[in-house]
């Protein structure tokens, strides 16, 4: 199952400022962002030749996921790992998002888009929310009929609030931040 995801707003800080802070600040935006309990930097590679790449690892609110598909998920969703990549020229960063322990279960994959609007920046987030809980170890049969739909739904209501939020949460960070 493939979920289309695109979100676009303006936010009221300078393009440079909302940059640095994306780019520095990465990990400060989960106070903003609805089911994730923290952000991890695990790795910057930064040769100054090729984009940046930054790995992160999402911490996601258990609450989140319902009672019957707890079991399998809680593991596989604790945290959710994202790879960066960050073309500083082009205010691009490209993303996968993915479960590090069954990168089969669903990938997130897209970019943010910041652009110049005057003394505000456009973010765009455009992203492909590929879901497969057919994947799912240790589901019986005879409940993965129930279990696919709740793997859907919560990998659906864990990443497109938290991407849909991520423009507010960068805005109050940069404004926190000057």
């Amino acid at each position: 199952m493939t979920i289309a995801l695109h979100f676009d707003q303006v936010i009221s800080i300078d393009l440079d400022a909302a940059w640095q802070s994306l780019h520095e600040d990465l990990c400060r935006l989960h106070a903003g962002l609805p089911n994730v309990r923290h952000i991890r930097e695990l790795e910057r590679r930064d040769s100054g030749l090729t984009p940046a790449q930054i790995d992160y690892a999402w911490g996601i609110d258990q609450a989140v996921v319902p009672a019957v598909a707890r079991p399998f998920l809680r593991d596989l969703l604790d945290e959710v790992r994202s790879d960066t990549h960050w073309h500083h020229d082009h205010r691009r960063v490209e993303f996968l998002f993915y479960s590090e322990g069954l990168r089969e279960l669903f990938s997130c994959r897209g970019c943010f888009l910041l652009a110049d609007q005057g003394q505000h920046t456009r973010m765009q987030i455009i992203a492909d929310l590929e879901v497969s809980p057919h994947e799912l170890p240790g589901v019986p049969k005879l409940l993965s009929r129930t279990i696919m739909p709740a793997v859907e739904r919560v990998l659906r209501d864990v990443i497109s609030p938290s991407l849909e939020a991520l423009p507010s949460a960068l805005q109050d960070i940069s404004k926190n931040s000057l």
